[in-house]
């Protein structure tokens, strides 16, 4: 009897031990028994993910593959070079338990002692999804010019009306660090030297975005990307057009080509339904559209609390010398365009950089091209309040060799009636285009140089981070509290004594942003 006890006793503890086990338990999918699966498309061992002798070789239901849809939750999945093919990451959410998707270098690969430094180089997938919530695909590096070095990549070739990832269902919580993601235009913009450059590309279809959001009432509340590199899309980068996500964050993202389909869309770098969006520190090169950023149009929902601050918008010469064709160097509305939602709490537009923004073909007469801050919160087709008039504030920012032409325009805001929009502490710098063109807006402390000869930058030609860092400083701009008061290089603002206006701080000296934290996510907009 006592044995009996005793044996039953054991078979309690052995199987409390089985229950209570850490969820990383994968006898059955192969992994390390610890949290760790590994994946190389060229692995030649037994293919149970285990180690990178025994990784998976890509994704499916074959034999030595590992399912996207039945991934394990709460598993870091390190991944190596390779071709994997279009996948759909669908695996059920449990709680809030995330699947990390982990690029492998020659840092930091996991902790399989079988690691070869071949190993290292570049995933990429096809065109892709994800249609449930809690991933994090992580890159872990790129090189300091924000445009190379990713180890993890989506990238649409083919699909004119595609997307690198398309998300729909209850897509929240997805994370991307360190990724870059590729649409249809690569070689643009040296595939459009033609005279009939709509007959060479297909003028019309070709609309592929970097990110694609616009299915019916799917969210994707708390999307983050960071760090991350977006280009070359026929449309778009980043388009959400369903109800209203809240939460998003993209900041540290190198963003440029979009438009290279020459279609007869309004294309821009975001069009977007959101609120508590934060869009700061990135880079945007070469981008058209109705404005640069902007809501997505096509309904009226309510939106609130957008901030927009710290990025380098500029044109090179190679890009502004598009004239506007095919809708290319040309900026209809602003730089910020809400184009006929609800608006509400706040609209903050600071220490921005403009530059080159203009094309020889603006003309006093040219409708069809402004660099205000912000537009479209009044007029036909603009945005209306909210359940309250929103607050908008434009300070710190710069101009430069930027025309605005439309209309004459006293301010770079406008705003419904009602709202309380206050602008202040800006430098306009003329640059190429003539004076009279130029319309500046009057503020207390702005200042307007009406020259073709100054240039703040470094090296405003080298079309880089570091060549549009100012050469001296600027104006003082105004302060404004944290997290304002660094810029993307984590520079501290005002830290030699003047607070410089532009987004980046003199003494940057540097086009490495900062490191980020390990687990990045978005929780809440300041």
């Amino acid at each position: 009897m006592f044995r009996e006890t005793k044996r039953i006793v054991q078979l309690v503890v052995v199987i409390s031990a089985i229950l209570l086990a850490p969820r990383v338990l994968q006898a059955a999918t192969g992994c390390d028994g610890n949290g760790n699966c590994y994946i190389y498309a060229s692995a030649t061992g037994s293919g149970n993910g285990s180690s990178w002798t025994n990784a998976y070789t890509g994704f499916g239901t074959g034999t030595g593959k590992i399912s996207p849809s039945g991934m394990a939750r709460g598993v870091t999945y390190w991944i190596a070079s390779g071709s994997y093919g279009s996948q759909t990451f669908s695996t059920g959410a449990s709680g809030t338990s995330i699947i990390t998707i982990e690029g492998a270098t020659t840092a930091n690969h996991g902790p399989a002692s079988d690691w070869n430094n071949a190993f290292a180089g570049q995933a990429v997938w096809g065109e892709s999804s994800i249609t449930t919530g809690y991933w994090t695909f992580n890159g872990q590096t790129r090189g300091s010019d924000w445009q190379s070095g990713y180890t993890l990549k989506f990238w649409n070739q083919a699909d004119a009306g595609g997307s690198s990832i398309a998300m729909s269902g209850a897509a929240t919580n997805v994370t991307f660090q360190y990724v870059e993601f590729e649409g249809t235009g690569a070689g643009f913009p040296n595939n459009n030297s033609t005279a009939d450059k709509c007959s060479a590309n297909n003028c019309g279809a070709w609309a592929d975005d970097a990110i694609y959001f616009g299915a019916g009432n799917d969210v994707a509340d708390n999307l983050y990307v960071g760090y991350s590199y977006a280009h070359h899309t026929g449309n778009t980068q980043f388009q959400m057009n369903n109800g209203t996500n809240t939460n998003l964050t993209w900041e540290y993202d190198y963003i440029s080509y979009n438009h290279t389909g020459q279609n007869g869309q309004h294309d821009e770098a975001y069009s977007l339904y959101g609120s508590n969006v934060t869009i700061r520190y990135n880079v945007f090169q070469d981008i058209s559209g109705s404005g640069l950023i902007t809501t997505a149009g096509a309904g009226q929902p309510d939106l609130q609390n957008w901030d927009v601050y710290g990025n380098l918008f500029f044109w090179d010469s190679t890009y502004a010398a598009f004239a506007g064709q095919y809708g290319l160097a040309t900026i209809d509305n602003a730089v910020l365009d809400f184009l006929g939602e609800k608006m509400s709490g706040y609209v903050h537009f600071y220490n921005n950089t403009m530059a080159g923004l203009n094309n020889s073909l603006v003309t006093a007469n040219d409708s069809a091209f402004s660099t205000l801050a912000i537009s479209g919160l009044s007029g036909s087709g603009g945005s209306t309040c909210g359940s309250s008039c929103p607050t908008v504030q434009i300070y710190n920012n710069i101009w430069w060799n930027s025309a605005e032409v439309t209309g004459d325009y006293s301010s770079y805001c406008s705003v419904v009636s009602g709202a309380n929009c206050v602008q202040d502490y800006d430098t306009i710098y003329n640059g190429s285009v003539a004076a009279g063109f130029l319309n500046a807006p009057s503020e207390s402390h702005g200042v307007v140089v009406m020259t073709t000869t100054t240039n703040p930058f470094v090296n405003f030609g080298a079309s880089t981070i570091a060549g549009l860092e100012l050469s001296a400083d600027s104006a003082p701009g105004i302060t404004i509290a944290a997290p304002y008061n660094v810029d993307m290089l984590g520079v501290v603002r005002g830290s030699d004594g003047v607070w410089d206006r532009g987004a980046l701080q003199l003494g940057s000296g540097s086009s490495q942003a900062p490191t980020p934290p390990g687990t990045l996510g978005v929780t809440a907009v300041q």
